[in-house]
């Protein structure tokens, strides 16, 4: 299990290996105006990755995925869909 350490330890650390190979390493955060598709490619990357399957041209590492559904509060996403 990964444990809490200072910045400059962190710094010392060797990059995390590419989840999709020059765009995602690691964790990732998507963020901007509203309507411009981010759930779209969160969903796109998602599924790539859990798959394995290349994404846009670019080689994926599969692997697990959590999606969280935080927008818009608890209303907006439908209980059935969960």
């Amino acid at each position: 299990m990964a444990k809490l350490q200072a910045y400059r330890d962190a710094l010392a650390q060797p990059e995390p290996p590419w989840t999709v190979d020059g765009v995602l390493s690691g964790l990732g955060l998507l963020w901007g105006e509203a309507g411009v598709g981010k759930s779209f490619v969160a969903c796109s990357l998602a599924a790539a990755v859990s798959s394995g399957r290349p994404w846009l041209g670019h080689k994926v590492a599969a692997g697990p995925v959590v999606y969280v559904a935080g927008e818009g509060g608890a209303g907006s996403v439908a209980r059935d869909a969960l």
